[in-house]
């Protein structure tokens, strides 16, 4: 899976791209 963050450190893990 791919691992993006956003704003402070807001992790959100993003599934299919």
């Amino acid at each position: 899976n791919n691992e993006a963050y956003f704003g402070q450190g807001t992790k959100l893990t993003v599934l299919g791209e």
